[in-house]
């Protein structure tokens, strides 16, 4: 297993991904369980992918009310997130292909909007 988390380290970061973590689900079972279903809780482990956003982009966020800022937000912020899509899929396909189950949560997606 150790092997495997090491190679999705690896082509995460070739996907342009900046952090990577994993975690074992198991004792948040009943959490998530309430939080997101039964499907969602059968899954006892969690890949957490990250990109770093351009610093002179979010330096500018105070602006917020300006549009030429918020433009600028908002464009940074669904490349990240289109990024973090692909990468989460080929990384969720590399799991899958190693004999596993895998289940992709689509950047900046609410599971359960009463629960969020």
């Amino acid at each position: 297993m150790d092997s495997l988390l090491c190679e999705l380290r690896k082509l995460a970061k070739g996907l342009g991904v900046d952090l990577v973590g994993a975690a074992d689900l198991t004792g948040a079972h009943d959490f998530i369980l309430r939080q997101a279903g039964e499907h969602i809780s059968g899954f006892p482990r969690a890949i957490s992918i990250g990109i770093r956003l351009l610093d002179a982009v979010v330096d500018e966020l105070y602006r917020h009310e300006e549009s030429s800022a918020l433009y600028s937000y908002r464009g940074l912020y669904d490349s990240v997130n289109a990024n973090l899509n692909r990468a989460a899929l080929l990384v969720a396909k590399r799991i899958q292909d190693a004999g596993f189950r895998a289940y992709p949560i689509p950047a900046s997606q609410t599971v359960n909007q009463r629960r969020l």
